[in-house]
């Protein structure tokens, strides 16, 4: 499909009455065009929004993290890299999570700092939890041991990740681990 739309307003009244993939593949299109800052921005967060309704979390946090370099501000930039870390740990790519984890704190000052990792620590607790609730017991053992080795943890989350890992280590049967864990 050639796209000819080169305005935020022309490309949002031509995405009325298009199904997901279809507004995919049009917006797809519209990143071919050369676009002003804004509507590339426009552009990548809407389909960065569509393909994560779509459960599309990698290829959604790739368009985030797209979209934090092109951004001017820096508030934007550390916010879509923040987002782009979300939907990273989401998709289970924690290498990619880390970059963008990484960037955000980079550009961040001293005070932002400390929001953002305990941003990013919410992500990947919400994230445990949810595999635990969906019976993907290996998967949320990962996670939790991601927290415990990246993260400094208050006793508080560091008592709830022993029990996740506990109980996690007890069902997998990963003996090994819950030894060396029940004796720490």
């Amino acid at each position: 499909m050639k796209t000819i739309e080169k305005s935020m307003l022309e490309i949002s009244e031509k995405l009325k009455g298009m199904g997901d993939y279809v507004k995919i593949s049009y917006l797809r299109d519209c990143l071919n065009n050369n676009l002003n800052f804004e509507t590339r921005k426009f552009v990548l967060v809407r389909l960065a929004g569509i393909y994560e309704e779509r459960s599309m979390f990698g290829d959604a946090a790739k368009l985030y993290r797209f979209a934090s370099e092109i951004n001017t501000s820096t508030e934007s930039r550390i916010n879509d890299f923040v987002k782009s870390t979300e939907l990273f740990i989401r998709a289970g790519m924690f290498d990619e999570a880390d970059a963008s984890y990484r960037k955000a704190l980079s550009l961040a000052k001293e005070i932002e700092k400390n929001k953002i990792v305990e941003s990013v620590k919410g992500f990947y607790k919400t994230q445990g939890k949810l595999h635990e609730a969906n019976d993907k017991r290996r998967n949320a053992m990962i996670i939790y041991e991601k927290l415990k080795s990246s993260f400094d943890l208050d006793m508080e989350e560091k008592k709830f990740v022993r029990e996740r890992l506990l109980f996690l280590y007890d069902k997998l049967g990963k003996i090994k681990e819950y030894l060396a864990l029940k004796e720490k």
